[in-house]
This record gives structure tokens, C-alpha cells and sequence, in this order.
């Protein structure tokens, strides 16, 4: 007969640490290290996209399956919360089929046990498979699914899971599997195998990747070291979708590749780019992922690392398939820019470029080899990239035959003067063009969203057709007493047009500039006419005898499509989130055969970031057709006092009372021509004789702001991204393209921040900023253009170092110890509206439409509908409880659609903290403060439930499953206050827990899109 039978089974979640030390580019240094698992963490590897080694291990639920020697199912069953004891005693002395689990939420004590009793008859040869965390909205595998489909121990083996969603991120709720064979059940009751209690250790199906990006100290082989590189986005290549549930081992196959569930370009998919996560130190940035394995077979046997990424050449040059790794081979695309200083160099002085590099994944290294491209289950992989140089792209462009790095292409620029670096508004530099580098024989190359070229030369003439280059003007700049130019002053931007006789003094465009100061060369080059050239006196010790201009770059916008003219509502879709453009001015240019690499010599560079923005740019998403972008950092930021006048006195009051009616949460086109004086306090009249030239002051020097003396404060800040466009001196209506972020437009960068590039997130501070005790240097306060309290003087102040912590400027000041004095600003533009088309007879109260949509229901819910937002800022969907997780993890993103359970449904519990709330929802199944399918929001959530929920929604202190990342759970990393905890509600702001108590919460859910 039948017995019941204690089977104690250790749930080890062993995730073996194969840790891969170095990868130079190019070059490798790499020494695989296992790591036993113990009772202690074994994992490092912590970002935004991945959890730590506790959440990893856990076990939520287990479906066991035992199989005679024959392999005859001889008995399954699901264990979950239904059948689960409070202690192991309590499964010893039960007469059913029940189970106990241990699952620690302390980081420093890892392991997971626990015990399940089963009935099983006594005899020898037993197989014993467990599979835990099934249902987990992650992969295709459950109760159901297994009892349906498994009738033998080979359709176990054979058994295919297969992703829900593509993603490479994962919710806390890891399936694993794990096996024992040769178990004996004894008449005692006790199973074993060889002679042992059996233990049943558990391994996850998913790898976890990290990628490490360092600059390197290193010469290159011409001496020269590397300046910076600033990583820009990553993508991941070949994931897969599916994977069998057990290891190929425990499946009875010997082979370590080729086995694969995944066999057809249909089984796996490719990730968004995404932006850089971490930023340990100024030299270092990584970013981390969770992936099925991939153990495809290599088409032929690499020698060496750079063939891990070579590619085929057609017979034309160009880079055809894979010529080693499997054309399913996993492999990370990343993306970045690299800066020099050439040093004894005849290129130039300046190198920038913008590279990109692959890099297959795999087994590899000192003890490795070159020809592994395998990435296995429940295995930690490190990468470790160091970038040198990019002196192999520009061996490969220059020679056109060798490809000494593969894996590494770009767009190099090495400039002879300077690489003008411009942000996304309208900007003015000063340019200087030595007689010494001109020659006749270069020329102009432009390179946009929309173009990438040079003109046609045709009897001598510059022809530009197809060619984006109107976004660029020069206007000669003044001279001194001495005949030389002024290097470093600007001039002010005119309309006017360029003309020899009649406006020497007007803007030149680029084919007029090349042809003049070609001209002016050929002068200067001619004794007899040297003095009718425009090149002034400088010393040759100081450079010669030089021209300089200052360039008018144009905001990186477009009204109409620059080549074809064409006007399409959402032509701002094509441009942002765009690479930079740029102009490189009298250059030469030469592309690789391959045409992946390109290097361009240039006297001057001009170089322009696109708007960046949190909006879905996808044209197939029609749901909206306006939005608003940003800038890609603030220009002056930490120097400037809020406004002229305004006093914090030591208890945080501020005065003078002054209403300007700048109220707007989503409008802050409105509320900063109220904060400028430019519309009267809550109306909505222009005063159209404004003059520019109150606030700015144009022609200064480079490093001064635009700013007259008076104004230079956070109030006017971002007036200096605008320009007097029509050259009449009055401020009007269009030309009020960029203004203060209002306070709902800060908070969607803070949601959208993972589209963002890290200078423009709200907390944007460096690693050694960050260690700093001074609270006035780690600290980042972001005043909006709302005001706090209808009172301007007292505007909404984001905390950014604390998410979207928000307060009054008095509160920034006194609570931060009276040490933040300054302060910070976003400034963003409208993008598809009619404002920046038309000079009047608009309405002011237009704003763009939002990246949100919020419905209330008619059962007091409320639907967050997120369709707009950038899928790239957007996580994945969850059936279950957020694991526990800080600010920064992929944790508190939002997803594409989620509800907030009426206020009437809270359940009633008694008075419970922070902690103490969420350690009862990590250890627990069902959460004992939602209605059930609900569960505690994250801090994102939250923020978004404050700002588009009406206050009578709240009560009380509701909290979240967000802790903060430098609060009393990270090691008090908040600077010694260690009773900071994580985020909740109170008093209308968003705010960090310090010991109080709740006793209700806001509940949501997500609601499932398949779009």
C-alpha cells in the first residue's frame, strides 16, 4: 500500500557564480571562478534590471513529479499556499501531502529550505523533479499545463517553456527545476538516494549578465590615452524565447551546445536600446540583464577574440552574416562616445567619436575559449569592458583593409580647431579657423536624421541637393583695437543675410562661409593681396593669423520635413531621440570598405544632441500627435538663487508675497510667460512689447551666461535657450519655445527617466558628488515653473535625489540644513503644436497632449493608461506582489496600464509601519492589506496616483513596496541619518518614511495590454 513519506528537501536556489574578470577591446583577460553556494550571498551583480541574490532564491510554490525506474509517472502534486505548514514540525506530523519553505528577506542570509511530505510507495529507482514558481507571469509553465501534458518522465524531459513577455527583466519569481535520481523509499518512511537523505537543490532557467564599461589608462600604439567615454544606450540581440524546464544534463544529453529549444529566428527577439543603469565611480557605468541560455553551435572553430565578431565581406566589401558565431548567438550592441585630446598628432588636436561595439556573449577566456559563444542557466556572467581608444576604427577607415576590431565601428571626428558640442536648443559659439589648416581641396559634410552627405561640386559651385544644412549660421565677429578678432565674444543672431558689399555684418549659411574664407586663404596666400584677406594678425606663435565667426545653431526642431518640405503633424517623431547631428566644416572624409566605420578630418565640427523626450516615438502609435521634449542638461545649474529679491528666512519662510497665478501643473509654457512677465498673473493676454533685451545679454563670451546682471537667476534660466528669431528685439509669442518644466512635467521625467540620458535625469549627481557629506553637493533640488501654494515666489521644489519627494523652496532650503542655496531647472519645449508655427491669435492655455491618461471609474477606480510613454521607461506585467526593491530598480517603473483600487476597498488592519508592512507582503502569498488582485504600489505609482488623483482620494499614510537606495536599508547611506526608509503619502507630497505608521494603503494592479 501507499505510505506517507517525509521527504525533507533542501530548496537550494544555487545560482553558480561564473564571475568573467576582464574583457579588454580589444584583447581578453578572463579567469571563470565557481562559487559554491552557501548560506551566504554569491551573487554581485545588482541594477536596475536585476534583483539581488534574496528575491533570486526565493520559492513561492513547487510542483513535484516522481517517476519510476521505468520512467512511469508515479505520483505529482502542486504545493502552494493552500497546503503550506508554518514550520517543518508542523509537515512531519500532518497525515496529507504538504509542504514548509524558509524564504529569507534578509540580504546577508540567502538560503532557502524547506520540506514537503508526499505518498509514495516503497521501492527502489525513483526520479524526483521539482519545479518551483510556476505561474509566474514570466514564462508559460503551470500546474495545469504540467498535469495536462506530462504522462511519462521522456514528455518531462521534452518539455518546452516558453517566455510571456520579451523582456530581460524578471519579477521576483524565478522558475526553477532541479532532480533526483536513484531515490530509495525504505519501509522507515525516509527517502534517499545512494545511501544519503536526498536533497533537492533547485536552479534557475534564466542567466544573469552584467556588462561592466570602464575607461581604460592604457596608450594606445600612437601614445595617445583616452580622454572619456560617456556610454550611450545598449541593446541585447538573439534572446530566447523558449528553453526546455530541465537542464540539457538532468534531460540525459552529454553535449554542452546545439541542444536548444529554440531553433528558428521566431524563437528569440531583440530588446529596446535602453540608456546605461549604473554609475560607480566617473570612469565606470554598467547595466544588467536576465536571459534564457543560448548554447547554439558556432559555424567554425575561432581562433582568437576579435573573430568572435567577424562578419563575412561580399565581394562588394561590405559585412554580410556571422562568419563564426550561429546567427542566433547572443550578442549586446552598445553604444557610446569616446574623447581625445591628440597629442603630436598631424590629424589634428581633437578626437570625438561616436562607436559602437558588439559583443557575442559566452564562455570565455584565460581558461576558456575564443569559440565559446554558450551562455547557461542558472550561471552569473561579468563582463568587464575596457575602452583604450578607437585607434583600431580609424586603422581600419584609414587603411580600408584591416579590420583589427570587428566588433567595433563608429563615427570618428577628428577636428583641427574644435568639436563644437551644442544641446538640443537654439545655441551660439564662437569658431575659429587658422589660415594654416584651409586648403583648397576640402569641403562640407552634413549628416541628419535626414541626410548624411556633402555637396556635388559642379562648375565650382557647392550644390546642395538633398542635403540638411540650414540649421547652422555665421556671423563674422567684431575686432579688437589691435586688428584681431574677438576669439571668445559673441555676436547676436540677425535674419539678415550675409552680403559682401551690402550687409558684410549678416549671417552666412555653410555654403557661403566654405566659399568665403576659401577666398579670404587665396588672398592671404597671395603676397601682393594679403592685406585685402580677412585673416587678422595673430602671431604665429599664438596660431597665426585666424578667422573667427560665431555659429547660430539652430534648436534641433523641425516645422516641415528640411528636404522634401513636406508638414506632417507628427514629423517630430522622425527627430528626437535622435543621435546627434552634425556639420563638419572644410573637411575630407573616407568610410571603411565595409562602410560600418567612417573618419572625418575636419577643421571645425559642429555637433548637436537631439530633444530627448519620455514620449512613445513610434509613428504606428496614433493615439497622439503632440508632446514635449527636453533639453540634455542644465547649463547653469548650482549657481544661481531662485529670483531677484526672494529671501528664505532661517524658519523657511519665503518673501515677499508674490502671485503671479503660475498655478499650472501641466502647463509650464504658461506659467513661465507669467514668471517672466510676459502675461499677467492668471491671464492669459501677451504683452507683445517686451523687449529682449531686459533680460539677455547676447554678446558676451562664451562661458558667461546670456543673461543680463539682474536676471541671472533660476527664474530666467531657461530664456537662454530661446532666440530673438525675427530680429525685431520684442519677445514674441513664438518665440517662447523653451520654458520651465511644469511640476507634472518634472515628475514625468522622473518617470520616463530610463529614456533619458543621465546629465538630464532629475538626480544627475557623480559618484564622488554622491559621497560627499556636504549636503549642499550630494543633495539636487529642481525648481518647476508651478508655484507652491499659488505664491511664485515659492515654487514646487523636486527633491531629486529622493525620486519625486517634492516640498517648497522654504522646505528644500531648512530641511536640507539651510546648506542647498542653490538650485537647478529642466527647461522642455512643446513638440507637433501650433505654437512655435503661427505669431498670433493662439490660445495660451494650449499644451501638448500628456503621456498619461487617467479615467475614473464608476466604481471610484481610477485607469492609468500609459500609451504614450516610451516603452523603453515601461516594465514588465505582473500578476503578483513588485518585489521589494529601491527607486532606481526596473521595480518602481510603471507599466503600459494600471488601476488604483477604489479608496472604499482598503482593507481595515491595525496601525503597522513601513517595514513591517512590506516584510509581511514579501513572506506571505496574499497580501493582507489589498482587496485581492490588487497589490502595494510602487513609488512611480504613487507619485502618479498624487499628481492626477483628487485629494479626497487620500487618507492617512499610505506606503509603497519602494525603499530608498541611500536609506537605513542600504547601510544608512543617507549620510548618517539612518531612520529613512522608503516612500509613501502625506500631506499632499510624495515623502521618505521616518518611523511613523499606517493603517491604509492605496492598492493597484496592472491591467494586461497586448500592445
Amino acid at each position: 500500500m501507499k505510505r506517507l513519506s517525509v521527504y525533507c528537501i533542501l530548496l537550494i536556489a544555487a545560482l553558480a557564480g561564473c564571475s568573467r574578470e576582464t574583457i579588454d577591446v580589444p584583447g581578453e583577460k578572463a579567469a571563470p571562478l565557481v562559487i559554491s553556494f552557501g548560506s551566504e550571498s554569491n551573487v554581485t551583480v545588482l541594477s536596475r534590471s536585476t534583483l539581488g541574490d534574496y528575491p533570486e532564491n526565493r520559492v513561492h510554490n513547487i510542483y513535484i513529479a516522481v517517476f519510476n525506474s521505468e520512467g512511469q509517472k508515479v505520483y505529482t502534486h502542486f504545493f502552494d499556499a493552500d497546503n503550506l505548514k508554518a514550520k517543518a514540525a508542523d509537515v512531519e506530523s500532518a497525515t496529507d501531502a504538504c509542504w514548509y519553505v524558509s524564504n529569507t528577506t534578509d540580504a546577508s542570509n540567502s538560503r532557502t529550505t524547506g520540506c514537503i511530505k508526499i505518498p509514495v510507495n516503497p521501492g527502489t529507482g525513483y526520479t524526483l523533479y521539482g519545479i518551483s514558481n510556476l505561474d509566474a507571469d514570466m514564462v508559460n509553465v503551470s500546474s495545469d499545463r504540467l498535469g495536462a501534458e506530462i504522462t511519462a518522465e521522456a514528455d518531462l524531459k521534452d518539455f518546452v517553456v516558453t517566455l510571456n513577455q520579451n523582456v530581460i527583466s524578471r519579477n521576483g519569481y524565478f522558475p526553477m527545476s532541479g532532480v533526483v535520481d536513484g531515490v530509495t523509499v525504505d519501509n522507515s518512511g525516509y527517502i534517499k538516494a545512494d545511501g544519503n537523505t536526498a536533497n533537492l537543490q533547485l536552479r534557475r532557467m534564466d542567466a544573469k549578465v552584467r556588462f561592466v564599461f570602464q575607461t581604460g589608462t592604457t596608450p594606445d600604439a600612437n601614445g595617445q590615452v583616452i580622454k572619456s567615454f560617456t556610454p550611450g544606450q545598449w541593446k541585447v540581440v538573439n534572446i530566447p524565447r523558449k528553453t526546455y524546464v530541465l537542464p540539457y544534463a538532468e534531460r540525459g544529453i552529454t553535449a554542452t551546445a546545439g541542444y536548444d529549444a529554440g531553433t528558428t529566428a521566431d524563437d528569440f527577439f531583440a530588446s529596446n536600446a535602453v540608456q546605461f543603469e549604473k554609475f560607480p565611480t566617473e570612469t565606470r557605468s554598467e547595466f544588467s540583464f536576465y536571459m534564457l541560455e543560448n548554447r547554439m553551435t558556432p559555424k567554425k572553430t575561432a581562433a582568437k577574440f576579435a573573430d568572435r565578431d567577424r562578419q563575412v565581406k561580399t565581394a562588394e566589401g561590405l559585412n554580410g552574416e556571422w562568419e563564426y558565431a550561429n546567427d542566433l548567438s547572443t550578442y549586446v550592441v552598445v553604444t557610446g562616445r569616446v574623447e581625445m585630446d591628440l597629442v603630436n598628432d598631424d590629424a589634428g588636436q581633437t578626437l570625438g567619436g561616436e562607436v559602437q561595439y558588439i559583443i557575442h556573449l559566452g564562455d570565455f577566456g584565460t581558461n576558456g575559449s575564443p569559440n565559446d559563444f554558450s551562455t547557461h542557466r542558472n550561471t552569473s556572467y561579468t563582463y568587464t569592458v575596457t575602452v583604450n581608444s578607437v585607434n583600431n576604427i580609424r586603422v581600419e577607415v584609414d587603411t580600408e583593409t584591416t579590420e583589427n576590431q570587428p566588433g567595433a565601428t563608429g563615427t570618428i571626428t577628428i577636428a583641427k580647431e574644435e568639436i563644437a558640442l551644442c544641446d538640443a536648443h537654439y545655441v551660439a559659439k564662437t569658431l575659429t579657423f587658422h589660415a594654416k589648416h584651409i586648403t583648397d581641396d576640402l569641403t562640407w559634410y552634413v549628416k541628419t536624421p535626414f541626410c548624411d552627405g556633402k555637396p556635388q561640386l559642379i562648375e565650382g559651385e557647392d550644390v546642395p541637393t538633398g542635403l540638411d544644412y540650414k540649421w547652422c549660421h555665421f556671423r563674422l565677429n567684431e575686432k579688437n583695437t589691435a586688428g584681431n578678432y574677438y576669439e571668445n565674444r559673441r555676436r547676436k543672431y540677425t535674419p539678415d543675410a550675409y552680403d559682401a558689399v551690402t550687409n558684410p555684418g549678416g549671417e552666412m549659411d555653410i555654403i557661403t562661409l566654405v566659399k568665403y574664407i576659401k577666398a579670404q586663404k587665396k588672398l592671404y596666400d597671395d603676397p601682393l593681396r594679403r592685406d585685402e584677406s580677412a585673416f587678422d594678425n595673430t602671431p604665429e606663435a599664438d596660431g597665426g593669423p585666424k578667422i573667427c565667426l560665431t555659429v547660430h545653431v539652430d534648436e534641433y526642431y523641425y516645422d516641415a520635413h528640411p528636404i522634401t518640405g513636406e508638414k506632417r503633424t507628427t514629423l517630430w517623431k522622425e527627430f528626437v531621440n535622435q543621435p546627434d547631428r552634425m556639420m563638419h566644416i572644410l573637411c575630407n572624409s573616407n568610410i571603411s570598405k565595409d562602410q560600418e566605420s567612417r573618419s572625418t578630418g575636419s577643421v571645425v565640427t559642429i555637433q548637436q544632441k537631439s530633444i530627448q523626450s519620455i514620449f512613445d516615438t513610434r509613428v504606428s502609435n496614433t493615439s497622439f500627435s503632440t508632446a514635449w521634449g527636453m533639453e540634455h542638461k542644465d547649463e547653469y545649474p548650482d549657481i544661481w538663487t531662485y529670483g531677484k529679491g526672494v529671501q528664505i528666512n532661517s524658519s523657511g519662510v519665503v518673501s515677499p508675497s508674490e502671485n503671479r497665478g503660475n498655478n499650472e501643473l501641466y502647463n509650464g509654457r504658461l506659467n513661465t510667460m507669467r514668471e517672466w512677465g510676459l502675461v499677467n498673473a492668471n491671464g492669459t493676454t501677451f504683452d507683445t512689447e517686451v523687449p529682449w533685451d531686459r533680460y539677455m545679454a547676447v554678446e558676451v563670451e562664451n562661458d558667461i551666461p546670456e543673461l543680463s546682471d539682474e536676471y541671472r537667476y533660476l527664474r530666467y534660466s531657461c530664456m537662454t535657450r530661446n532666440r530673438d528669431n525675427n530680429g525685431n528685439g520684442k519677445i514674441d509669442q513664438d518665440e517662447v519655445r523653451w520654458y520651465l518644466a511644469s511640476i507634472r512635467q518634472l515628475v514625468g521625467v522622473w518617470i520616463g527617466a530610463d529614456v533619458i540620458d543621465h546629465d538630464g535625469r532629475l538626480y544627475n549627481r557623480t559618484a564622488t558628488e554622491m559621497d560627499s557629506n556636504d549636503e549642499g553637493v550630494w543633495r539636487q533640488h529642481i525648481i518647476s515653473s508651478t508655484a507652491y501654494a499659488d505664491n511664485s515666489n515659492n515654487p514646487t521644489v523636486v527633491w531629486g535625489e529622493e525620486g519625486s519627494a517634492t516640498g517648497d523652496l522654504g522646505g528644500s532650503y531648512v530641511w536640507s540644513n539651510k546648506k542647498v542655496t542653490r538650485w537647478s531647472v529642466r527647461c522642455v519645449r512643446n513638440l507637433g503644436t501650433a505654437n512655435e508655427t503661427k505669431t498670433e491669435g493662439y490660445d495660451l492655455t494650449e499644451t501638448p497632449n500628456d503621456y498619461i491618461d487617467v479615467t475614473e471609474n464608476t466604481d471610484g477606480s481610477y485607469t492609468f493608461d500609459n500609451i504614450n510613454l516610451n516603452q523603453t521607461a515601461m516594465r514588465y506585467y505582473t500578476s503578483r506582489e513588485l518585489d521589494y526593491d529601491d527607486e532606481l530598480s526596473e521595480q518602481n517603473r510603471v507599466y503600459k496600464k494600471f488601476e488604483a483600487a477604489p479608496s472604499a476597498s482598503a482593507k481595515t488592519f491595525g496601525a503597522t509601519n513601513f517595514q513591517n508592512m512590506n516584510d509581511a507582503v514579501s513572506k506571505q502569498s496574499t497580501n493582507p492589506y489589498c482587496p485581492p488582485g490588487y497589490r502595494l504600489p510602487n513609488q512611480r505609482e504613487l507619485t502618479l496616483m498624487r499628481y492626477y488623483i483628487p485629494a479626497n482620494f487620500w487618507s492617512g499614510t499610505p506606503f509603497t513596496r519602494t525603499y530608498y537606495s541611500m536609506g537605513s536599508l542600504t547601510d544608512g547611506k543617507y549620510k548618517g541619518k539612518t531612520n529613512r526608509t522608503g516612500y509613501g503619502y502625506s500631506g499632499g507630497n510624495i515623502f521618505l518614511d521616518q518611523g511613523s505608521t499606517t493603517t491604509t494603503v492605496r492598492c493597484v494592479k496592472d491591467i494586461y495590454s497586448a500592445d
